[in-house]
């Protein structure tokens, strides 16, 4: 499992479980462990918790993670029937001496340490920074949806490669100096992310670009038609700069068009090869990426054997 996964996941159960909420009412009681406690405070939230236990079940990917840390077993509704009659007003010992008390404690404060440590081995900045954070420090974020348990070598050489090429085509419709980029995180499990570091302009254009053809796609779901391929090319923000560059004697109509042309090709190939910056995969969990970027593959290899090539 790949760490940004594995810590995404914990962070996300540990919020849709209120994990922090239920350990910080525990701890208010053991604070002033002589004194009664009201932790009939918990009983609200056990419902809410409960509820979002159930939603994260039928996830297939949160639901094997609460399965590896014992969650049917505190979740049990026998178990939380029986809670709101455990969670009352108490001197704390009374509430850990209760066995399911105590493992409904343990279980968050369990899933608290473990989202701490992971973030500490684990993590770094461009993995605790949001996507806009990141473009800022030129930095995009992508993810490679893989079919099997690995990439061939050659896959990544040929990512790689298109992200450089795209990156340097940028560069001169910029008039940019050019300069290396920098793959800074390459993270690899079920999927494999890649980090990529640029000029900033350059970062947030190539995240923009991905952007307006994943929006057109998601759109049309998939497409074939030549039109419609037409369309989106003519829709793209880029092609629009470059062709104002054009017109205003920065670039020749040449430049213009191999530009262009290289842009939107290196990055129907990186899409074809399931390459896509990773905030456009999960932002919006009803669409099936998988498929989409299947059927975009598919768009790719007909219009190519259309195209004689």
């Amino acid at each position: 499992m790949q760490k940004i996964e594995f810590i995404k996941q914990i962070e996300t159960i540990v919020e849709r479980l209120k994990s922090q909420e239920i350990v910080n009412i525990f701890q208010g009681g053991f604070n002033q462990p002589q004194n009664a406690y009201d932790y009939s405070k918990l009983n609200p939230i056990l419902f809410v918790s409960k509820s979002q236990f159930d939603q994260i079940m039928l996830d297939p990917t949160l639901s094997k993670v609460l399965n590896l840390i014992s969650g049917n077993a505190i979740y049990n509704e026998v178990i939380m029937s029986k809670l709101p009659h455990v969670f009352r007003s108490a001197q704390a010992f009374h509430i850990l001496l209760d066995p399911n008390g105590a493992n409904f404690y343990t279980f968050h404060k369990g899933l608290i340490d473990t989202l701490n440590v992971a973030k500490n081995l684990l993590s770094n900045e461009i993995i605790d920074n949001d996507y806009l954070k990141n473009l800022d420090s030129g930095v995009i974020l992508f993810t490679v949806k893989i079919e099997t348990e690995g990439l061939e070598t050659q896959k990544y050489v040929k990512i790689f490669t298109l992200l450089s090429e795209l990156v340097n085509t940028l560069e001169k419709a910029f008039k940019l100096e050019e300069s290396e980029s920098e793959i800074i995180l390459l993270d690899s499990g079920s999927d494999t992310n890649i980090g990529l570091k640029t000029k900033v302009e350059l970062a947030k254009a190539i995240f923009e670009i991905f952007k307006e053809i994943w929006d057109f796609i998601t759109s049309f779901n998939f497409y074939r038609a030549q039109q419609k391929n037409n369309a989106l090319i003519d829709s793209l923000s880029i092609r629009k700069q470059i062709l104002q560059s054009v017109k205003d004697g920065i670039l020749t109509e040449e430049e213009g068009k191999e530009y262009i042309y290289t842009i939107k090709t290196r990055t129907d190939n990186l899409i074809g090869l399931k390459v896509l910056p990773r905030e456009l995969i999960f932002k919006d969990k009803s669409i099936d990426s998988n498929y989409i970027l299947d059927e975009y593959k598919i768009h790719m290899l007909d219009s190519k054997k259309e195209n004689g090539k």
